[in-house]
């Protein structure tokens, strides 16, 4: 008999224009005592001393690093407050070595994820950010590049100038403005410091464009981000989840 899902599994909620919009990828996410995941995956849950038995060890290492990992609660990117939580999915292959951007893409339940990307190179372990076409709304992508990343602060906006002439900063603001920016980078030398190669890859998947009674079509209000690496205990990608309003945040 396989095992039922544990009751700390809840949906991953969507906000879209009206009702719930299917998720971006084959799987739904689910919430498993903070950490996100698929809903097939890790069907035991994260608990090691549940009722389902123990982790594999390398999967127990992951969770433990992912609990103690020191993660902002919010995307920094983005009109909205998207949260941001910890993630880990199973590789049905596990890793060794660095994957392909198309074996990342897989592991995210995202079988046709070249559909919402035109351009993209899948067949490369550092695929590159590439700007979305001028009138395009809702691309996918998945790159390497960390200054174009939405989920955490990039060294380039961590040593920019805060002072604004316009609308200037007291101090104290400056200074708690600050630490929010070293805070979300210190996140993701956290991460790259874990991966296997410190090699992360940055994910955005768009959810599908409402179609409305009259035919007219919607743009996407959600994106669903990701920074996930190879664990170098399991082979499992491990990493960041967030979400956000699009609101040409991709653009």
């Amino acid at each position: 008999m396989a095992a039922s899902p544990p009751p700390r599994r809840v949906p991953v909620a969507i906000t879209c224009w009206e009702g719930t919009d299917p998720y971006p990828t084959d799987q739904p996410l689910v919430s498993d005592g903070g950490i996100v995941t698929f809903a097939s995956d890790f069907l035991g849950g994260f608990d090691a001393t549940g009722p389902h038995g123990g982790l594999p060890r390398g999967v127990e290492a992951d969770v433990a690093w992912l609990r103690a990992w020191p993660l902002p609660a919010e995307v920094y990117y983005g009109a909205g407050m998207g949260p941001l939580l910890p993630f880990t999915c199973v590789a049905p292959a596990p890793q060794g070595s660095t994957p392909t951007a198309a074996q990342v893409a897989a592991d995210l339940h995202k079988t046709d994820f070249a559909a919402g990307a035109p351009g993209v190179n899948l067949d490369t372990d550092s695929p590159e950010w590439r700007r979305p076409p001028w009138d395009a709304t809702g691309v996918d992508q998945v790159h390497t590049d960390e200054e174009h990343n939405y989920l955490f602060c990039s060294a380039e906006d961590l040593a920019e100038d805060m002072d604004d002439p316009i609308a200037p900063l007291s101090e104290e603001e400056m200074a708690r403005a600050q630490a929010v920016k070293e805070e979300s980078n210190q996140a993701l030398r956290a991460l790259k410091a874990y991966v296997l190669g410190g090699h992360v890859f940055f994910v955005v998947l768009h959810t599908q464009k409402k179609v409305w009674e009259n035919g007219e079509v919607s743009d996407p209000r959600d994106v669903h981000l990701w920074a996930v690496g190879v664990s170098p205990t399991s082979g499992n990608l491990v990493g960041a989840y967030g979400s956000q309003s699009c609101h040409n945040l991709c653009d």
